[in-house]
């Protein structure tokens, strides 16, 4: 009887702390409202869609690509976008995002948050941001472009090390 008990009350409390943990009115989703998260979140899947059409555009830039290759790479774009978009929809991550905040910042400090981004300069801060991070973005592409000679060195000399070591291990 004991056990039965102490069954249900650990089953009502995991079911309240579930219930809590959903509960929409926590200062975290204040947050997420006055920063225009979801807004962020389609912004940055919109811009990681970018990056990966722009990678693959660069890696084939010089070569003769027929118009197949040119369909077949914008159809598995376009599934890739569907898959992203599908996996990291909003309604989807706000919980987990939630979490994640909830973890790393007290709850005062969510509060502390909201009150500045809903100030003036939490305004412009928050209307800047896409271009901060854009910007970000651009440079960090370009000192990828610039090392790219170098990472291609690397492989191929980590390549020509795995391949060395294969052969040796099979003699």
């Amino acid at each position: 009887m004991k056990l039965l008990t102490a069954t249900l009350v650990c089953s009502l409390l995991a079911l309240a702390t579930s219930a809590a943990a959903a509960e929409p009115n926590r200062p975290v989703f204040e947050l997420f409202e006055v920063t225009n998260m979801a807004d962020m979140t389609a912004q940055i899947n919109n811009q990681m869609q970018q990056q990966v059409k722009l990678m693959i555009t660069q890696q084939l830039a010089g070569t003769d690509v027929p118009a197949e290759v040119d369909e077949i790479i914008n159809r598995y774009l376009s599934d890739l976008t569907e898959l992203t978009f599908s996996r990291m929809d909003w309604e989807k991550m706000k919980l987990k995002y939630a979490a994640i905040y909830e973890s790393v910042l007290t709850n005062q400090e969510i509060l502390d948050l909201v009150t500045f981004y809903q100030s003036d300069l939490g305004q412009v801060v928050l209307s800047k941001m896409p271009l901060l991070m854009q910007e970000a973005m651009v440079v960090g592409q370009q000192e990828m472009q610039a090392m790219m000679p170098q990472i291609q060195q690397l492989m191929s000399g980590m390549q020509q090390e795995i391949e060395a070591a294969v052969k040796e291990a099979a003699n």
